[in-house]
This record gives C-alpha cells, structure tokens and sequence, in this order.
C-alpha cells in the first residue's frame, strides 16, 4: 500500500506542479483567463481582483505541488488538494456549461440553468480553452474536465489515507515545517518575479523570433463539395462531385453539402489589425514589412498603464528621433483617452488603434516595450526593464549611421 500512496502523491505533485508552473510562468495571462469566467458567471464587479487571485491561486498550487511531492502535513495538505481541485473541476464544468448553452441555446439543458440563474445566451462568451494549462498546452473545457475527473481520484485517494501517510512521513517537526515553508516562499517569489518581469518560458505567437505575418497565416479545413439534384422525370434525387453537363435538362438543383474532410489549423494570430486613428487606414501590412528595427510601445488600456517607464520611454523615443528610427505606440483605447495619456506622460510619439486582445497577448505588461524588424519580434522588455538606447544599440548591432 506504501507504493500506491507514494503514486498517488507523485501523479497529483506532478499535476499541481506542472499546472501551477506554467500559470506562475505568466499570472497576467491567468488573470485575463479569469476576467473571462467573471464574465461568464455575471461576476463583473470581481474582475478588479483578477491579478491578486491570479497570482495567489498560481503560487498555491506549485506550493502545494512541491508540499505533496514531499509529503508533509499531509492531514491539512490534502484538504487543500481537495478544495483546489473541486474549485477547478468547478470552473471546468461551468465552462462546459457556458459553451454548450450557446451550441444549443434551445436544448432543454440549457433552457432549464439559464432560467433558473438568469442567464441571457446571446451575453455569453464562448471560451475555446479553460487556461488551467496557460498557453503552453490547450485543451478544449470538455478534455480539461475528464483530467480534472480522472485526476480526483489519486487526491481522493490521498484524502482518505491522510493520516497513514503523514504518520510514514520522514521530514516531520520543524524540519517539515521549514521544507513546506521555503516551498510557500519560492512558489510566490517565482510568480511575483515572472509577474514584475516577463514569462520565463514562452508560449504566446508573439515571442521572441516569431514572424507576426507568418503566425497570421492558418491552415484552411480539406473540404470535399457534394451537389444534390432531382431526376425531373423520376423525382429521385442524387448526389454529385461536378454538375452533369447540360444537367438543367434533365436535373433540378437542390442543394449542396460539405464535407470536412480535414480539420484545419486556426492561425495562431487572427485579429491583429493595426488602424490610424485619424485617417481609419489599415497600416498592418507596412508595420509588418518594415524592413528596418521599429519600437513598438504597446498599452492595451491606457487608463490601467503603469507609469513607472515614461521617462525611460521618453528617452528612448528621443533617441530613436534623431536617428530615423520608427517609435511608435499601440492601444484599444479611445482618441481622447490616448490623447489625455499623451499629455500625462509627455509624449510625442504617435499611437495607432489595435484590439486589446491581440495587444494583450502580444506582451504582459501595460506598457510594454517591443522591438520589431520586418515583422520579427527581436526583444520586448516589461516596464520595469526598459533600457537605454546604447544597450539596446549595442546588444542588437543597430545601425544608426
């Protein structure tokens, strides 16, 4: 039995610790997933606390990862398990819910809940991945809750067992408590660096040595045309890949049908879309295929922007005006919301429209620094390590001659 407790406690570790990495890897992003599940449940007013769960949740299941890898205070650990998992497999089936509302919005399931919890169908968002496995891994809410399912039963198992296990435990006395401790530590030191900083590792379509134009370009689904006509004289109707010749003699059209015969590949960059906001034109494609280094500032929402880099900013912008190079900003925000920021921060450079989603994920700071060449992400830094013009020049061998 000492065998099955020791794989139950290493599967569920692995679970949490991996699930809690690669969330703590990027807490923002968790935070907008949330943002997402507020919406959903008509928890508007919670979206504000979204950062400080995000990064309490993300700490507290590596912490409880590396608690249960080591096996202590395994009475009150497994509790903790337990309530983090029935909270995921909650938020798992709420979202299987939410989607399957909006697929089959007359279905009686649906009308049934969306009654009794006053739910308008055409206010939902459809959520295509829960983010329990951030951006490294996406899994479609349905394939989340049968892990989550599955995954219960090694924590159940672990519950029920609780007070064998921890009286088998080695580390025990101060000696656990000092191990369980210095996890508690390390779990939030390393989601608050990646949070005051950038992701560690990652896993967005905009990282470092992606082309944006090639990310914007997906795989269309293999699709096989079947037309439907009906035999004037018989009245049968029949299925072709090509219309008959001369076919309206002896054929009357009745419809035509598809069939997927491949799925294809969403592009894994679909709505970016850069617009001048005084003239309305579309200047994606020259941004784009700027064969020269450009500066990106990217402030998704300039009401919530930090402004602990304007100066460094400024500089910088200064810098790049007298040797030609192209400094820009990108936000969603309103003209005159950019235009009061512009003024609060005393900045010259212009700022052109973008959709907070892609701007978002583009980078998980607010603002943030992007360093672009003919469509190729060359750096980006977070606010809190925006550097000088002779570091940037020096490190990536601009020339400014």
């Amino acid at each position: 039995m000492k065998h099955f407790f020791t794989l139950c406690k290493i599967l569920t570790a692995f679970l949490f610790l991996f699930s809690g990495i690669v969330k703590a890897n990027d807490p923002l992003g968790f935070s907008y997933k949330l943002d997402e599940y507020w919406e959903v449940f008509g928890m508007l007013w919670m979206q504000p606390y979204s950062l400080y769960i995000s990064i309490v949740v993300c700490s507290i299941e590596v912490a409880l990862g590396l608690i249960t890898l080591l096996g202590l205070r395994m009475r009150q650990t497994s509790w903790l398990l337990l309530l983090m998992m029935l909270f995921f497999l909650f938020l798992k089936i709420s979202t299987v819910c939410n989607n399957y509302f909006i697929d089959h919005p007359e279905a009686s399931f649906s009308v049934f809940f969306t009654k009794l919890f006053s739910l308008k169908v055409e206010n939902l968002s459809y959520m295509k991945d829960c983010g329990c496995f951030g951006d490294a891994i996406k899994f479609e809410p349905w394939q989340s809750l049968l892990i989550d399912i599955v995954s219960l039963f090694p924590i159940l198992v672990l519950f029920a067992n609780r007070y064998e296990i921890e009286r088998t435990s080695s580390l025990v006395g101060i000696k656990g408590d000092v191990a369980g401790g210095a996890s508690i530590l390390a779990s939030f030191a390393f989601t608050l660096y990646c949070f005051w900083h950038l992701p560690i590792v990652d896993f967005r379509p905009f990282k470092i040595g992606n082309n944006i134009s090639e990310k914007m370009i997906g795989v269309p689904d293999s699709i096989k045309y079947m037309y439907v006509l009906k035999n004037k004289a018989s009245g049968e109707t029949k299925e072709f890949e090509q219309f008959p010749e001369n076919y309206q003699e002896q054929w009357d059209y009745v419809e035509a049908k598809q069939t997927i015969l491949k799925k294809g590949i969403e592009a894994p960059i679909h709505d970016f879309f850069v617009t001048d906001m005084e003239t309305g034109e579309d200047i994606t494609d020259s941004l784009l295929h700027n064969p020269n280094y450009s500066f990106w500032v990217v402030v998704y929402d300039v009401k919530k922007a930090s402004h602990k880099a304007d100066k460094g900013l400024n500089d910088l912008e200064q810098e790049c005006e007298k040797k030609g190079i192209q400094f820009i900003g990108l936000t969603a925000s309103l003209d005159n919301e950019v235009e009061d920021y512009r003024h609060d921060v005393q900045t010259l450079y212009p700022y052109y429209l973008c959709d907070a989603t892609p701007l978002k994920t583009m980078i998980r700071s607010n603002p943030g620094l992007m360093l672009i060449k003919n469509g190729t992400v060359i750096a980006m830094w977070h606010y809190n390590d925006v550097p000088s013009f002779n570091e940037i020049k020096d490190k990536y061998s601009i020339n400014v001659n």
